[in-house]
C-alpha cells in the first residue's frame, strides 16, 4: 500500500466508491420490493418466484444493516 498522499487518497476514493455503490444497490433492492408490494399488478414486472427471492435479499440486507448499527453502537458505548 503506498504511503504517499496520492496513494492514500486513491485508496480512500476506492472505498468511498464501493460504499456509494453498496448504498445505491441496497436502496434499489428495497425500493423495487416495496414497489411490488404497493403497485397495481399491471405495473409489476417480476414473477412471484423472483419477488420471493428479492424479499429474502431485502430482509437479509435490512437485518445486516440493523445488526451492524447495533454492533457499532454497543462497541462505541461499552463500559
Amino acid at each position: 500500500m503506498p504511503d504517499t498522499i496520492a496513494g492514500k487518497f486513491s485508496i480512500n476514493f476506492i472505498k468511498l466508491c464501493g460504499l456509494v455503490f453498496s448504498v445505491f444497490t441496497t436502496l434499489s433492492i428495497v425500493a423495487i420490493y416495496l414497489w411490488h408490494l404497493v403497485a397495481p399488478e399491471k405495473l409489476q414486472w417480476m414473477s412471484p418466484a423472483q419477488l420471493t427471492e428479492l424479499r429474502g435479499l431485502a430482509i437479509t440486507i435490512i437485518t445486516g444493516l440493523i445488526l451492524s448499527q447495533l454492533t457499532a453502537y454497543f462497541y462505541k458505548n461499552r463500559v
